[in-house]
């Protein structure tokens, strides 16, 4: 282990509560390389090598270029050479000998060291060197965030301006109001990736230390898996609703959307990206079909006549929502960013970022509040809301007033669209579940 990375692991082991700066500065040492071809020494008090650690011969020592340590060559030990060479890439020394030392787990490694030719991700949380942080494309974090809240969680949130009493006008100003200050939160988060090379959770670590941070970890896993949750719930009620409770019930398209999304975490974020960077496109196509074929008009969306009926009381309520829905990804945000390029400039990476957010959840929210407002005075609306969103949608673009299909099945389709929009939002939550603890 060379010095820098030493000095990184005795300051991360210590209670010192650490600020920006010094993180970043224990972030570089602990993932600094050697780029002289051999060990860095040791030194003693009085400068001098110490002998013990390092053999006068360098034939004697192999270095190990992708993460500073050496490690000594046995004569005739090629299984042990070719192990080595697929233990490279894990900085932790302890780390190493465990997993050479069993072969469960050394299987395991060699599995995830395979797999990297199909660009399914093995980086754990341990810190990235720069080396490695080399991706450019920037502004491919914002098309990660627009599709993984461009979903049916989003105008669900929505429709629960009416159980806050809220009017139109309360709840569209609150909607705006509130998102454009909450998504200012994950996106600062979001800038400290490519500087640091660390997870999101590891970070804590640093000014939380060791144990308290357990604590936070249990937390943020408890999040993530409600709004899993929650995704998956109305991912598979809306399944059910567009097939037919008879022929699928909702709990047979929870098991659907959940093995889908948990499916496509294991592959990591290089196929995350590709798939978020796509997904939002047909979404999109079935919130404006919902809408044109919604209309206007009593028996579509309209403003209720009368007083707006909105409270202080019910625009903090909504509020909160919304803070409770854009807030809880700073615990995240870190995961989707450590492998950018250090010098990613943060404005830039801030503004992407803060526009995938921003334009996914607010037009959305207001799309669901517009909905739920106006169903107040449309029955057969309020009656479908009150079972799914997935029955709204099925009963908008499903059916028409005579019982036939509208649409030809394209209104089918698009309900199913709805019912898959949560995928996005579950893979990057199960994505990052997995480096929490």
């Amino acid at each position: 282990m060379n010095s820098k990375t030493a000095q990184g692991l005795l300051l991360l082991s210590s209670s010192k509560l650490f600020t920006g700066p010094e993180l970043l500065a224990v972030a570089k040492m602990t993932s600094i390389e050697n780029t002289h071809g051999h060990a860095e020494h040791f030194p003693h008090s009085d400068g001098k090598v110490n002998p013990a650690l390092h053999p006068a011969d360098d034939t004697e020592a192999q270095h190990v270029a992708a993460d500073g340590f050496w490690s000594s060559k046995k004569s005739g030990s090629v299984s042990e050479e070719s192990s080595n060479a697929n233990l490279a890439d894990i900085g932790d020394e302890q780390q190493r000998r465990t997993i050479a030392s069993n072969r469960v787990f050394s299987s395991l490694h060699k599995l995830g060291h395979n797999l990297q030719r199909f660009n399914i991700e093995k980086v754990g949380i341990t810190p990235l060197p720069e080396s490695q942080r080399t991706y450019r494309k920037w502004w491919t974090v914002g098309l990660l965030w627009f599709p993984c809240n461009f979903n049916v969680l989003s105008f669900s949130a929505g429709t629960l301006v009416t159980e806050f009493g809220l009017g139109i006008y309360g709840a569209m100003f609150s909607i705006l109001g509130f998102t454009l200050v909450c998504s200012f939160f994950p996106a600062y988060v979001t800038t400290w990736g490519p500087k640091i090379g660390l997870r999101q959770m590891v970070t804590t670590r640093f000014s939380w230390g060791y144990f308290p941070t357990m604590l936070l970890c249990v937390f943020n896993a408890a999040s993530m898996m409600g709004y899993s949750i929650l995704n998956s719930i109305l991912g598979g009620q809306t399944l059910s609703a567009v097939s037919g409770s008879e022929n699928l019930t909702p709990t047979v398209g929870i098991v659907i959307v959940s093995v889908i999304s948990l499916g496509l975490s294991f592959c990591g974020i290089k196929i995350l990206n590709w798939v978020e960077r796509w997904f939002w496109i047909p979404i999109l196509v079935a919130f404006i079909t919902l809408v044109s074929v919604a209309g206007t008009g009593t028996e579509g969306l309209h403003v209720p006549a009368g007083p707006d009926p909105s409270s202080a009381r019910g625009i903090l309520s909504m509020g909160a929502v919304i803070a409770g829905f854009l807030v809880s990804y700073t615990g995240l945000a870190m995961d989707m960013t450590h492998y950018l390029h250090p010098s990613t400039p943060s404005w830039k990476l801030f503004t992407v970022t803060y526009l995938g957010f921003f334009l996914a959840t607010a037009p959305v929210f207001m799309l669901g509040a517009g909905f739920a407002i106006a169903a107040q005075e449309n029955q057969a609306w309020a009656d479908a809301l009150g079972v799914s969103n997935g029955a709204l949608f099925d009963l908008i673009l499903g059916n028409d007033p005579n019982g036939g299909t509208a649409l030809r099945g394209f209104g089918k389709f698009c309900t199913v669209l709805f019912a898959l929009s949560v995928i996005p939002n579950i893979m990057l939550t199960f994505y990052s579940f997995g480096l929490t603890f």
